[in-house]
């Protein structure tokens, strides 16, 4: 809103100023200063001030008053006289130009405000009212509601041609007939209007009242008339009545009831529970069907919902119940979530519980939900669950039996005919015979431990009962453990070992970390040709240790790449069988990385070789073993 611009009319500069100075202070604008009359009216004009500050006395031909006429009668603009004295002639020419208001000098801060905003208020009441009967012809004329100006005894002294389209007669019909028009309304309806009319005249204040009566063509109608009592010029009391066609809203309202009253109907048939909870305050309204769901009636719901709620919600879910109920009250975030609840009579059941809408209503925040009981759904989704798992199991033991039955066939089959042979008694073999008969033994021997120890660790790693051992330690130091084993699996290959000497410890399992890497490399080495390179290294990624095998074999056919860790898997297409197995190794690696709260992964190029590579958490008070020195099995591994 822009401040009101004063102009200031003052013959001493310092006085000028100083007025200038508090008006600003005061936060009004001040766009010129004049100091004698001709300026007055000059700067008036070109500056077109909302007000003006004028001195009575001024220097020169032209006084304040003079001034102050000239400048009212070419623009309009109001002023207030200050004054340090003045006779009674002067005073007499000052009230005849109608100031807005006077001020002896010196004045206050607090008179001066009070001046200005007199003035300005008489001078905008002044506007209305010369303006008032224009705008009450205009407004009486294009009003959107019927008006009658009545006499005392109601009879229509004028209305508006709004009445014509509410009631369906002209306005030269009804003036001169009392309101209450026959054909419009009945005679008992007449009787009571009249009655009403009187007693409202006679009380001296308005009345509200809706009135059913019928239009000229016949139709029904609605009418809202508001009474209001005015004293007349001739000093009898009279009144102006406005009549609002309210029809189509009285069909609205109609038809808003019947919604409800199906709303309702819907509500409290709705097998689901509907509630809707008040910010901060709880359940304000739970249907009928709550009791079925919950067990608990509405009225033991509405008392202590919340609370009934949180209880009976079974501990696992009762975290993740407590967090959506606090997002919905604090931050109104919706929610649905399942969960299983007890009821009043014990038994357990599983519900659905959401709330999807938010409204606001006499300034206060309520949310809308619904609550279903989901108990049979839940039922049927663990019989799905338990069939697939029994499918799953049947698939997992056809496999292992197509699998293992082979792998175990194979090297059982070489140690039977081998020891039979050795056992003949009318043969005698040569020491070296045996002796290599022997080591064909011991190595088919050591296919078949593998094999089983694949398999107890898949089934521990199943059944959730392998245990680890874990404890701070560097993969630097697990490598080298392994140097012995390392160069068993890789002696036909070139192996190359880079792992960073500064990596800091991690929190594992030694034994099956090991694991990890022998299966890593010992796949590394059965599907590349001899001679070929595996590089094992080690390095930080992050928050982790990435430790990563890579090799030059025939790598893996991008449709197979997502398979790999799968149990049972072997990639077998365009390679020759190089060693038996239980097609369990990957699939063991990952759930070990798992366990240490890692992750595996593979990449490969068929053709140019594949890269496995998994990651371990950082331990996490590492920096503690930063500074450690190394000892021999911290030292960068090399075989």
């Amino acid at each position: 809103m822009p401040s009101l611009r004063i102009l200031v009319v003052e013959d001493e500069a310092i006085v000028a100023k100083d007025i200038q100075n508090r008006l600003k202070h005061m936060g009004y604008d001040v766009p010129s200063v004049a100091h004698t009359g001709e300026d007055a009216i000059r700067y008036a004009g070109e500056t077109l001030p909302d007000l003006i500050l004028m001195d009575i006395r001024l220097k020169g031909q032209m006084d304040g008053i003079e001034a102050a006429e000239r400048i009212h009668d070419r623009w309009d603009i109001p002023v207030i006289y200050l004054t340090a004295y003045s006779d009674e002639k002067t005073l007499e020419r000052a009230k005849a130009t109608t100031p807005g208001a006077y001020l002896s000098k010196p004045f206050e801060d607090r008179d001066l405000r009070i001046a200005i905003e007199i003035t300005q208020y008489r001078c905008q009441m002044e506007k209305r009212l010369k303006a008032s009967e224009e705008k009450f012809r205009t407004i009486f004329k294009n009003a959107n509601d019927g008006i009658l100006y009545l006499d005392e005894r109601g009879t229509i002294l004028d209305a508006n041609d709004k009445i014509g389209a509410i009631f369906g007669y002209r306005k030269e019909e009804a003036v001169g007939k009392h309101f209450a028009i026959p054909r419009t309304f009945s005679a008992p309806k007449q009787a009571e209007l009249s009655a009403l009319y009187q007693k409202a005249v006679s009380d001296g204040f308005a009345r509200l009242a809706s009135l059913d009566g019928v239009h000229t063509d016949g139709h029904p109608i609605c009418v809202e008339a508001s009474c209001q009592v005015i004293e007349r010029e001739n000093g009898e009391r009279g009144a102006i009545l406005v009549v609002r066609d309210i029809t189509e809203r009285r069909r609205a309202e109609t038809a808003l009831r019947e919604s409800e009253e199906k709303y309702r109907t819907v509500v409290n048939n709705n097998p689901d529970t509907v509630w809707i909870g008040e910010q901060g305050k709880g359940i304000a309204f739970i249907s009928p069907s709550a009791q079925a769901i919950h067990g608990y009636t509405p009225e033991e719901l509405l008392l202590n919902g919340a609370r009934i709620w949180l209880e009976s919600i079974h501990p696992d879910d009762r975290q993740k119940a407590k967090n959506a109920l606090e997002a919905l009250e604090e931050k109104g975030v919706f929610f649905a979530i399942e969960h299983r609840f007890k009821k009043k009579d014990g038994q357990w059941v599983w519900l659905y519980a959401r709330a999807v809408n938010a409204f606001e209503k006499d300034g206060k925040r309520f949310f809308y939900g619904l609550t279903s009981d989901i108990t049979d759904r839940k039922r049927a989704e663990e019989e799905t669950a338990r069939v697939k798992a029994m499918e799953e199991a049947d698939r997992l033991k056809t496999a292992l039996l197509a699998s293992v039955s082979h792998e175990l066939r194979t090297p059982l089959t070489a140690i039977k005919g081998l020891a039979s042979t050795l056992v003949q008694a009318d043969v005698e073999w040569p020491p070296e015979t045996q002796k290599e008969f022997l080591e064909v033994i011991n190595k088919e021997s050591d296919i078949l431990v593998h094999l089983v120890n694949d398999l107890l660790d898949m089934s521990q790693l199943e059944t959730r009962t392998l245990r680890l051992e874990k404890t701070k330690c560097r993969i630097s130091s697990i490598i080298n453990q392994l140097a012995d084993k390392l160069k068993g699996i890789t002696r036909e290959h070139q192996l190359e070992i880079d792992v960073a000497l500064d990596l800091p410890p991690i929190y594992a399992d030694e034994v099956r970390i090991g694991q990890v890497i022998i299966n890593l490399v010992q796949n590394a080495a059965s599907y590349s040709e001899k001679g070929t390179r595996i590089r094992l290294e080690g390095q930080r990624a992050n928050r982790d240790i990435m430790v990563s095998v890579t090799d030059q074999g025939i790598g893996i056919p991008s449709q197979y790449l997502g398979k790999v860790f799968e149990r049972f898997y072997r990639l077998e297409s365009g390679v020759a069988r190089r060693r038996g197995g239980s097609g369990l190794g990957l699939a063991i690696s990952k759930e070990i990385i798992n366990f240490h709260e890692g992750a595996i992964m593979a990449e490969s190029e068929e053709g140019k070789g594949s890269r496995f590579s998994f990651t371990l958490p950082i331990g996490e008070d590492a920096e503690c073993l930063e500074n450690i020195k190394p000892t021999l099995s911290d030292k960068k591994p090399r075989i």
